[in-house]
């Protein structure tokens, strides 16, 4: 067992489960507003066991995103982290999401479609991350759509555009009609 967050991508172990200390966390309800009243909403993107899962291990954030309308799209990360995801693919990101806050409340995934340079990808890869795979077929059976675009940024880390996710999740919102959510 690992104690604390700053700790987790040291695991030379894959990580199985994280937790909340104390357990019982309450949401402020300014939270569970927003969830109330959100026509959608994004999980992600961000380190999946240090950012993304301590949201979902409060119990009362988890039940109002289950009782939500809302669509709910997990954005991919792009690439793996060293310690925390290495080797992972999205299917593996969407499982640990389930593992830990409950299956069938996410309706799509956004991935990346545009290829990583080779020199970022080398530099990466020094550092023990790489490129997280899209495995289609097991994202589609965990009952979720794929979202694919080019939301890469241009620069020298490998990071989420923010101008192309708005125009993916807007494109997402355009489709609200067509695809009503698990709710």
């Amino acid at each position: 067992m690992i104690s604390g967050e700053s700790k987790i991508s040291q695991s030379l172990e894959p990580i199985g489960r994280v937790f909340l200390i104390p357990e019982g966390c309450a949401p402020v309800p300014e939270a569970l507003e927003a969830i109330a009243a959100a026509d959608l909403i994004l999980i992600g993107p961000g380190s999946l066991y240090t950012s993304v899962l301590p949201i979902l291990l409060v119990r009362e954030i988890v039940a109002a995103l289950k009782r939500s309308p809302a669509l709910k799209c997990y954005l991919c990360n792009i690439m793996t982290q060293p310690g925390e995801t290495t080797g992972f693919k999205a299917s593996d990101h969407l499982q640990a999401i389930y593992d830990h806050a409950g299956r069938d409340w996410i309706d799509y995934v956004l991935v990346n479609t545009r290829r990583i340079n080779p020199e970022k990808q080398e530099k990466y890869a020094r550092q023990g991350a790489s490129p997280v795979q899209v495995d289609d077929q097991a994202l589609y059976r965990m009952g979720v759509r794929l979202i694919r675009a080019d939301v890469l940024e241009d620069g020298e880390l490998v990071r989420h555009d923010p101008q192309k996710l708005s125009q993916a999740i807007m494109n997402v919102l355009g489709k609200r009609r067509r695809f009503p959510s698990h709710g």
